[in-house]
């Protein structure tokens, strides 16, 4: 199954492609609904036993409710299912008489039973949220439904919502003034754009995608979930006869005297990846600190002003000459010299440049000197950064990662990887992708530094720039999950990120 996000517009085109090769939307709704239901059987601990209420709206999302309440019911599950109004669509009419008979509990409607509701809602063990779909947006305007929401979000119960928390912007992700709180979003087919949006990510909890059955021919958009496969199937061979020279040579032009830790995280996390040959490159209070623990790199020390300074250039400039990858920015500080450095960089050296962080925000300014480059750059901007340089306000930003960072990539000839929870990628030609990989151990200083240098030695070590990119954020983010089956993320410390590359690429 490969993976799409999509707007809702993009979603009713792969269900009018459904329809045209002979998938009707009642077979998408019967799989959606066996779907959602085997998800919630296999997150409930004692199916037999649980008190389950389903919500119900009067559309599409309604109607899969009614499969999912008949399909719970066959397997033993008590399930109230709440019928919240009026089915309202031609498909919804249908499946909810079909369905309401098999039900195994009671099929109740706000109309005259909404305290029998309340109750079974307060005493429920799972709350399956189907009212609103993916056309909804504003406010909700019925009181009922505010009121039930508000009980559902209070309740103890597991709560689930089925493609969409209901009352998110599947689209932009902006969010009702009341809206349901999910622990698990079912999202249906494909992951919606507004599910990588705030505040809807915020309502969502952990999203699982589902197959419903939807060919992939019938998607018209990008992919949107970057796997294991993008991953593990592009990251170089390696032959038991080599060398170190067969694995590439990274330039990692980084750290200051008042950020010495940035330069040793970058370099470790290139080392990590299999780079065959890494270089620090710094002034010498910063390679003197880190070679004393990291001793697999080797050191470029430059003299020590306490920054890196254009005085440098020449030196920077000869040993990028023999460089595969070149990584500038981590540490480096914001000011006019790293500026001129990177564009030298940019403009000079033949192969990939990667800009992080101090890179990034020296550069800001001189943004429109970098179009004329050679394809071959990548910037990392966390979404700070990246309003710094596209100019665009943060709320616009949050509301569009996936059009601001299509566009901006597109517009200045660059691979741009935007850093968020869910982070964005996106190529010159147009190509956006989002990996849904990490977790808040990532919420640290020092995690976009270790990033950069993930990135930089995939690419140093041969990987092509698209996959490069998207490994580099998906190693990370697995990494941070697999420390975390066994520890606390509190406790988890960018630094320790890369040793768990080998184990997850095993």
């Amino acid at each position: 199954m490969t993976k799409y996000v999509v707007t809702p517009e993009q979603m009713k085109r792969a269900e009018q492609n459904c329809e045209l090769n002979d998938i009707s939307l009642a077979t998408l709704m019967e799989n959606a609904g066996k779907a959602i239901a085997q998800s919630t059987m296999e997150l409930i601990t004692s199916p037999e036993e649980a008190k389950v209420v389903i919500l119900c709206g009067g559309g599409n999302n309604g109607g899969d409710g009614y499969v999912v309440a008949k399909e719970l019911s066959k397997q033993g599950v008590k399930v109230d299912a709440v019928c919240l109004a009026e089915p309202s669509t031609e498909l919804c009419r249908d499946v909810f008489d079909r369905c309401k008979a098999h039900v195994s509990g009671t099929l109740l409607t706000t109309a005259d039973e909404s305290d029998v509701i309340r109750h079974r809602i307060d005493s429920a063990d799972v709350i399956v949220d189907c009212i609103f779909g993916t056309g909804f947006h504003g406010e909700i305007e019925d009181e009922n439904i505010i009121d039930l929401i508000s009980a559902s979000n209070d309740s103890k119960a597991i709560r689930f919502s089925a493609d969409i928390p209901s009352g998110c912007n599947a689209k932009t992700g902006e969010a009702a003034k009341t809206c349901f709180k999910a622990d698990y979003t079912l999202a249906l087919g494909a992951l919606k754009s507004g599910h990588i949006h705030i505040p809807c990510s915020e309502y969502s909890g952990e999203l699982i995608l589902l197959d419903i059955g939807i060919p992939d021919f019938c998607y018209e958009e990008y992919k949107a979930i970057i796997t294991d496969d993008d991953v593990f199937t592009k990251l170089p061979k390696r032959q038991r006869i080599s060398n170190k020279g067969d694995y590439g040579r990274l330039l990692n032009i980084a750290g200051s005297e008042n950020y010495v830790g940035a330069a040793w995280l970058s370099t470790n996390a290139a080392l990590r990846t299999g780079t065959g040959l890494v270089t620090l490159c710094s002034v010498k209070s910063v390679t003197s600190a880190v070679s004393i623990t990291l001793h697999e790199s080797t050191y470029l020390p430059l003299t020590d002003s306490g920054q890196i300074k254009t005085e440098h250039i020449n030196d920077i400039l000869s040993a990028a000459e023999n460089a595969t990858a070149v990584l500038i920015g981590c540490g480096t500080g914001c000011n006019e010299d790293i500026a001129k450095i990177t564009l030298s960089l940019i403009k000079y050296a033949g192969c990939p440049v990667i800009i992080d962080a101090d890179g990034l925000n020296s550069i800001a300014p001189h943004i429109n000197e970098i179009k004329d480059n050679n394809g071959m750059v990548v910037l990392t901007p966390h979404l700070k950064e990246f309003s710094r340089l596209s100019g665009c306000d943060m709320g616009y930003i949050l509301k569009n990662k996936l059009s601001a960072a299509r566009i901006f990539a597109k517009e200045y000839n660059v691979h741009l990887l935007l850093k968020d929870a869910y982070s964005v990628y996106a190529d010159p030609k147009g190509f956006v992708a989002v990996n849904m990989s990490g977790n808040d151990a990532l919420a640290k200083a020092g995690s976009g530094d270790t990033l950069a240098g993930t990135i930089a030695g995939l690419l140093a070590g041969g990987m092509e720039i698209n996959d490069a990119a998207m490994a580099g954020a998906y190693l990370l983010g697995r990494a941070a999950e697999e420390i975390s089956l066994t520890r606390d993320t509190r406790g988890i410390l960018p630094s320790e990120l890369p040793s768990y590359y080998g184990y997850i690429t095993l």
